[in-house]
C-alpha cells in the first residue's frame, strides 16, 4: 500500500507541539468531524454518551521542538509512513504518529457510528497535563464509564494492562479484547503511562493498545498504515458490550 487515507495524511502533515498552530488546526479538524463535541477550560475536546460505558482517548500534541514549521512533508513506502530521509538528521520534527494515529482511530470510529465516549486530550507529552486537568474539573461527567482505552502504544502486539507498574486493567478483559481483534495481541505489563492511566482510580479497565508506530519521539518515527487500517476495521467489529469488566476499584 502506497496510499493513505486523506484524513490520516492531514493529521500527520501537521507539526503539532503543544500550543502550536498545528495543534490548533488539529483541534479544528476534530471539531469539524465531530460537530457536537465539547471543550473544557483547558481546551480538551470530548464527546459524552451516557448510553455507553465505553470510552476511547488520544492526545493531540507531539514532542516536536520545532515551533516554526506548520506543515511537514511525509512519505509513504510499502505501507510505512515517515518523514523524508532528506531531512537534516538534527531536525527536531517528528512524524507525530504518536499520537496522530490514535486521533485518526477515534475520528474514524466516531464516523462509523460506534456507541462510545470520545476524548482528545492536550499536553500529554509534558505529563498528561490535559487529562489531569479534565479529571480535576469534570470528574462527575465520567461516572458512567467502566472502560477507557487509549490508542498510544508502539509496535503491533501489546494491549497494555499495567502502567507505571500499577495494574490499570484486568488480564481477562485484555484477553477477551485480543480474541475479538484476532490480530495476535497479548496483554502486557510493560507500559510507561499515557492518558488512560490518569483515570485508573475511577474507571475499571484502563488500557493502551498498540497502533503501529515505531521510533517515537525521534525524526526516525514511522507508522505501519496497513496494520493501523486493519486494527481500525477490527475495532469496528468488536462486541464491546460483552467484554468482561473485571478490575475492581478501590474505595
Amino acid at each position: 500500500m502506497n496510499t493513505i487515507n486523506p484524513l490520516l495524511r492531514q493529521i500527520l502533515e501537521l507539526n503539532r507541539p503543544h500550543g502550536s498552530i498545528g495543534e490548533s488546526k488539529l483541534l479544528d479538524i476534530i471539531k469539524y468531524n465531530i460537530p457536537n463535541i465539547q471543550s473544557d477550560n483547558y481546551g480538551n475536546l470530548y464527546l459524552l454518551n451516557n448510553q455507553s460505558n465505553l470510552a476511547f482517548c488520544a492526545h493531540v500534541d507531539t514532542v516536536s521542538r520545532d515551533s516554526n514549521t506548520e506543515i511537514q512533508e511525509i512519505v509513504i513506502d510499502d505501507g510505512i509512513v515517515s518523514l523524508p530521509n532528506t531531512l537534516n538528521k538534527y531536525t527536531s520534527l517528528v512524524l507525530g504518529a504518536d499520537n496522530g494515529a490514535g486521533v485518526y482511530l477515534l475520528l474514524m470510529l466516531y464516523k462509523s457510528g460506534l456507541n462510545a465516549n470520545f476524548f482528545f486530550f492536550r499536553n500529554e507529552e509534558h505529563g498528561r497535563i490535559g487529562s489531569r486537568e479534565f479529571l480535576s474539573n469534570q470528574l462527575t461527567e465520567i461516572s458512567h464509564l467502566t472502560q477507557m482505552i487509549a490508542f498510544d502504544r508502539k509496535d503491533q502486539y501489546e494491549i497494555i494492562i499495567e502502567q507505571r507498574s500499577e495494574i490499570c486493567a484486568s488480564r481477562e478483559y485484555a484477553l477477551a479484547l485480543a480474541s475479538e481483534l484476532n490480530m495476535n495481541h497479548e496483554p502486557s505489563p510493560h507500559g510507561s503511562f499515557t492518558d488512560s492511566y490518569t483515570f485508573k482510580d475511577y474507571i475499571n479497565e484502563c488500557l493502551n493498545i498498540a497502533v503501529g508506530y515505531s521510533h517515537a519521539h525521534s525524526s526516525s518515527e514511522s507508522l505501519d498504515v496497513n496494520y493501523l487500517e486493519t486494527l481500525l476495521d477490527n475495532l469496528k467489529k468488536v462486541n464491546w458490550e460483552n467484554l468482561p469488566v473485571i478490575r475492581q476499584l478501590s474505595n
